[in-house]
């Protein structure tokens, strides 16, 4: 700077630094640099302040058009929450005025990370949770407009009808009114969702989830609306095949199980989760039967567990 003929013999200085992302910061100086040396990498050497030996190498600098701010690109990613101190030497300004010897500035890094997806739990057909690397903002990650989730194979929507953000805020819980199918692929859509300090997440997040299931199914109850029929209900939906085997039901009084009543014909029910007992014998009025299954196993060959038994009694409601 030349003001009323006196020439520029000031040094500049280094007056701020900040971190634009996690892999570049901005430098402002005091007044205009001499593009050559402010664009050298070779002048800039930014570590932690509290491990000076931990160093982040920058990979590029660019002087802005105002001449006093330079971009300077790392090779390394900043942690959120440490502090860092650049330091900056044989840098000058447009009068050809060196900076001050080992000129430094120190700052802490903020957090400007978006949030990221780390994982995802799918503990039942109809729950799963999906975890972050950092908490959330609370309000758009309750929103259930910001997620979507779709069966992988045919894009086919899966209403969720429950997102709840649980303790620490760093993972959501998604509840569906319509199950997932056991060892199909769906994908989770999310969108607009921020961490505490307000960084959106990346565009086009997404995760896979699959739920498979590994539980047996259970027998609920057996009952005799006739004396030749008995209905059975389990608690899921059944392979059609072990199902309908007259080999897996057996059917005898309880308190004489030497005196067995034959299976003729069982029959799944269309809701896949009942079977219709058609008998080769009639039951006897204000008798007391038990009902043992085995080998019959659900949609996911899961099988029943061992002699999986029921017992009710028979009356005769005819008039």
């Amino acid at each position: 700077v030349n003001i009323m003929g006196l020439a520029d013999v000031i040094p500049p200085s280094l007056n701020a630094a900040r971190a634009l992302t996690g892999t570049s910061l901005e430098l402002v100086f005091s007044e205009r640099m001499e593009p050559a040396s402010a664009s050298n990498i070779s002048n800039y050497v930014v570590s932690e302040t509290f491990s000076p030996e931990s160093l982040v190498a920058p990979s590029g600098a660019q002087l802005r058009p105002d001449g006093v701010r330079v971009i300077l690109s790392l090779g390394d990613t900043l942690i959120f929450g440490v502090s860092y101190t650049v330091r900056v030497e044989n840098v000058k300004d447009v009068a050809g005025n060196l900076i001050g010897p080992a000129h430094e500035f120190t700052f802490i890094m903020p957090d400007v990370f978006p949030p990221l997806i780390t994982g995802v739990s799918v503990p039942s057909a109809t729950q799963f949770d999906v975890f972050f690397n950092e908490p959330l903002d609370s309000i758009p990650a309750m929103n259930k407009n910001n997620y979507a989730l779709r069966r992988t194979s045919n894009q086919w929507v899966t209403p969720i009808a429950n997102v709840a953000l649980l303790s620490g805020k760093a993972s959501v819980r998604f509840s569906l009114s319509i199950p997932l199918e056991s060892g199909a692929g769906y994908t989770l859509s999310i969108s607009n969702l921020t961490d505490i300090a307000h960084n959106a997440i990346a565009p086009g997040s997404s995760i896979s989830v699959m739920y498979v299931d590994t539980e047996p199914p259970v027998l609920v109850s057996a009952a005799a609306p006739n004396d030749s029929l008995v209905e059975i209900t389990f608690n899921e939906r059944l392979d059609p095949a072990s199902a309908e085997s007259v080999g897996n039901y057996e059917l005898f009084e309880s308190s004489n199980p030497a005196n067995v009543i034959p299976i003729a014909l069982p029959s799944l029910r269309a809701n896949g989760s009942s079977v219709g007992l058609s008998l080769g014998a009639h039951m006897i009025h204000r008798t007391s039967y038990t009902l043992r299954v085995n080998n019959v196993a659900d949609l996911s060959s899961n099988p029943i567990a061992p002699n999986s038994e029921a017992s009710f009694t028979y009356i005769d409601m005819t008039p």
